[in-house]
């Protein structure tokens, strides 16, 4: 079984993104949990939790540095090495799925990468209830439980809960940060929840 972690993409690409100015600005902003992972030639361009003062950003991976080729798929991108197969994925079909507390990306019944849950979001759920012809989806929620606040629709959510700025995915929160005494939480359009400065008097 061939497994890659995101976590070592993360290393190899986070220098070189955060190493000037620490912050991106919003034209890098994405939503976690969507299906807008996507290659760029042979760059795996996808959405990731670096800084949670910044929010979710775009972060980029040469497949070739694995030898492998990034193949877009009906939901997903990924660098893939489709020789190998697992009993961890389905036979059929492509998407995501529960392994431990990770997901691992699944496409023809190879593990094409695994996801460890992140400490601020440590447990995974599996969506279920899908009709048989859609992915399968799982993702790193904070909690097993859902939470009330959240609404039980599979797209990403972005609301406000007082200072409190929150990421929810069917019935569950996928990323949540509270706002500074000196910032509000904002909601505008499809763009990420913040934390922004409040107004002076």
């Amino acid at each position: 079984m061939r497994v890659l972690s995101m976590v070592g993409v993360l290393s190899c690409v986070g220098a070189v993104l955060f190493g000037t100015n620490g912050c991106l600005g919003p034209s890098n902003e994405c939503v976690m949990g969507t299906d807008q992972t996507h290659c760029d030639g042979n760059t795996l361009t996808y959405c990731s939790l670096v800084d949670e003062t910044v929010g979710p950003t775009w972060q980029r991976y040469d497949c070739a540095t694995k030898v492998e080729t990034c193949v877009d798929t009906a939901t997903d991108a990924y660098c893939a090495d489709l020789t190998v197969k697992s009993a961890l994925c389905p036979a059929k079909g492509s998407g995501s799925t529960c392994h431990g507390d990770g997901v691992l990306e699944c496409h023809e019944g190879s593990i094409v990468v695994e996801t460890p849950c992140f400490s601020d979001a440590p447990d995974c759920v599996a969506e279920t209830g899908r009709a048989a012809s859609a992915p399968f989806v799982a993702y790193c929620t904070k909690s097993r439980s859902q939470d009330p606040r959240c609404p039980a629709s599979s797209d990403v959510t972005q609301l406000c809960d007082g200072a409190t700025a929150l990421q929810c995915r069917g019935g569950y929160v996928i990323w949540q940060l509270t706002c500074p005494e000196t910032e509000v939480c904002t909601v505008s359009g499809a763009a990420p929840t913040r934390c922004q400065l409040k107004p002076t008097p």
